[in-house]
């Protein structure tokens, strides 16, 4: 799953599985007021990629990120957002 550019944005509910090349779920660099939740994200190379830019104002909480070469990929400099609660990746405050 793909979100490259937008503002409010809601991702609730998905299942992603075996994108063992790739990001199960990424977010580009310019996307702000994002919100991510209650998914499942299994057997991919990256679980949640956040490109490095300027988004703000993410939220991404309650996922499970299961059997993922790397669970989280965090890389938004802006502020405001939230990465917490998510099953198999730290919190990032």
């Amino acid at each position: 799953m793909l979100v490259q550019v937008g503002n409010f944005v809601t991702v609730t509910g998905v299942t992603v599985n075996g994108f063992s090349n790739g990001n199960g779920i990424l977010i580009g660099g310019g996307v702000s007021n994002l919100t991510i939740s209650n998914c499942q994200v299994n057997e991919c190379a990256t679980g949640i990629g956040v490109v490095s830019g300027n988004g703000q104002y993410l939220s991404l909480m309650g996922n499970r990120l299961a059997g993922n070469t790397t669970a989280l990929n965090y890389g938004a400099t802006g502020g405001g957002s939230l990465v917490r609660n998510n099953i198999g990746a730290a919190d990032i405050a």
